[in-house]
């Protein structure tokens, strides 16, 4: 498929229909009437809407980066308290 290229000049020229209705002085002509647009938004993404606006504790952001790091964020302690919440939510 070819294409021939704008140049400047010809982007503000009207031509076609729209030339000839301009040069009588005509408008448009009468309003198209259009069907009304919907949005729906699922309900995940009115949850994700809402943890957006949550306060994000930045001292803690920054502690827990600065953990791993260091390479001490993972401690059998805090392993063991993952492996029971899991067990909880699962049993």
């Amino acid at each position: 498929m070819d294409i021939a290229p704008l140049n400047a000049s010809e982007l503000g020229r009207v031509t076609g229909a729209s030339a000839d209705r301009a040069r009588r002085g005509e408008g448009e002509g009468p309003a198209i009437r259009r069907g009304h647009d919907r949005v729906e938004l699922s309900d995940v993404a009115t949850y994700l809407s809402k943890i957006r606006e949550l306060p994000i504790r930045q001292d803690l952001v920054n502690r827990v980066r600065d953990e791993i790091a260091r390479g001490v964020y993972d401690t059998p302690e805090k392993l063991d308290a993952a492996l029971e919440d899991l067990l909880g939510d699962v049993t």
